[in-house]
């Protein structure tokens, strides 16, 4: 009888050790989870800030913007960052510009959403269900500046065509 009781001690002891590691290892998991997804969210309001502040100061426009393509405002930087040129995470970050008119007279809102569709380097090890996405938008008023054409440069073939007074020969 003293054996089975030490028995039942020694495996109740495991079962309830057992039980305390698997929730111990739940929630770390869910902490590293959240903290992927706090970590994407920042990049995301990270990106989409920088796509404002570039847009206010001319660097960009709508155009490029609306093209969806996060390297590009590494390049208008000068920069190369890596994160978004190289490997499968590039596809995964998407870029969309909205403009809206207000009334208040020569500004424009501007909406930029910046989706991360990746998943994250925690969620992608959990499963194609768990995977989640980022989206965080920014809006901002501002004055847009006007597209401005490109400036004239003279053609070689049409310069013999204009004589010195003005006119065409």
């Amino acid at each position: 009888m003293r054996r089975a009781a030490v028995l039942f001690e020694v495996l109740l002891s495991i079962a309830i050790f057992t039980g305390a590691a698997l929730f111990t290892l739940r929630a770390v998991r869910q902490g590293i989870t959240g903290l992927d997804q706090r970590q994407r969210e920042a990049r995301a309001l990270d990106l989409a800030g920088t796509a404002l502040a570039m847009l206010e100061a001319g660097l960009i426009d709508l155009a490029d913007l609306r093209e969806g393509d996060p390297a590009m405002l590494a390049e208008a930087l000068g920069d190369q960052p890596k994160r978004f040129e190289d490997g499968p995470m590039a596809a995964a970050w998407l870029i969309d510009a909205d403009t809206q008119p207000t009334e208040f007279a020569g500004l424009t809102l501007v909406s930029v959403t910046v989706t991360d569709r990746s998943g994250g380097d925690a969620m992608r090890s959990a499963g194609p269900d768990d995977i989640g996405v980022v989206t965080i938008t920014l809006r901002q008023l501002m004055r847009l500046a006007p597209l401005e054409a490109p400036p004239y440069e003279e053609d070689e073939l049409v310069a013999d065509l204009i004589d010195e007074s003005g006119g065409a020969e």
